[in-house]
C-alpha cells in the first residue's frame, strides 16, 4: 500500500481522493493547497518538498484553466525526483501495447487502444476514446466523450472540450483549445481556441 498525497483540493481533488480511497489498495494521506483550509490540508505546496516522509507518491489535482502552470509545478516536483502517482479506473480499457506516462489519470469506462502514448500528468476523463497509435502529450485534459481517432497527434498543456470528435491523421499543436461538441477534420498548426462543427 501507497501513501498517496494530492496537490489541490478542488472538486478534482476531491474526485483523486475518491478513486484512491474506492478503486485502489493504496491510502490518501492529504492535500497540498495554497488555498484551501480544508481539514485533510498538510500544508502549502511548497511545503511538500520538507514533508516528503508523509507520503509515498504525489497526484496533481490542477485543472484545465491551468494546465501551463501545471506542467511548471511538475517539472519542479520531477526535479526533486519525487514520485507521481498514476490512477487507472478499474473499468478503463487499456491496451497491452499502449503505454500511459506517471502521474496521470484514466477516468471510468475510458478506451485506450493498441500503441497509444498517454503522456505524464495527464487526465483522460468518463468515457474518453483513443483510437490506435494516438499520441496525447504531458498535462493535456480531455473532457468526458472525447472520441480521438488513429493516428492523432495532440500536444502537451491541450485541453479538448466534452464530446469532441478528431478525425484521424491529425496534429494538434501544445497549448491548443477545443470548446464543447466541436467535429475536428484538419490539422491545427498554431495555439489557441478553436470551436465549432466543423471547428474554424
Amino acid at each position: 500500500m501507497k501513501r498517496i498525497a494530492i496537490i489541490g483540493s478542488g472538486s478534482l481533488g476531491i474526485q483523486f481522493q475518491h478513486w484512491i480511497e474506492n478503486y485502489s489498495n493504496d491510502e490518501f494521506v492529504g492535500y497540498f493547497d495554497d488555498f484551501s483550509k480544508h481539514e485533510k490540508v498538510l500544508g502549502k505546496i511548497d511545503e511538500l518538498f520538507s514533508q516528503q516522509d508523509a507520503f509515498d507518491e504525489l497526484l496533481i489535482a490542477i485543472g484545465y484553466n491551468h494546465l501551463a502552470f501545471k506542467h511548471q509545478l511538475a517539472q519542479k516536483i520531477k526535479a526533486f525526483e519525487i514520485p507521481f502517482y498514476t490512477f487507472i479506473h478499474p473499468t478503463a480499457y487499456v491496451d497491452c501495447t499502449a503505454t500511459i506516462g506517471m502521474g496521470s489519470v484514466v477516468y471510468p469506462n475510458a478506451t485506450i487502444d493498441q500503441r497509444v502514448t498517454i503522456g505524464e500528468h495527464t487526465v483522460l476523463n468518463n468515457g474518453v476514446i483513443i483510437s490506435h497509435d494516438s499520441s496525447i502529450g504531458d498535462c493535456s485534459f480531455l473532457a468526458p466523450g472525447v472520441q480521438v481517432s488513429g493516428n492523432v497527434s495532440i500536444g502537451h498543456c491541450s485541453f479538448i472540450g466534452t464530446g469532441t470528435i478528431l478525425k484521424n491523421n491529425l496534429e494538434i499543436v501544445p497549448h491548443t483549445i477545443i470548446g464543447a461538441g466541436s467535429l475536428v477534420l484538419q490539422t491545427i498548426a498554431r495555439p489557441g481556441t478553436y470551436f465549432g462543427h466543423p471547428i474554424k
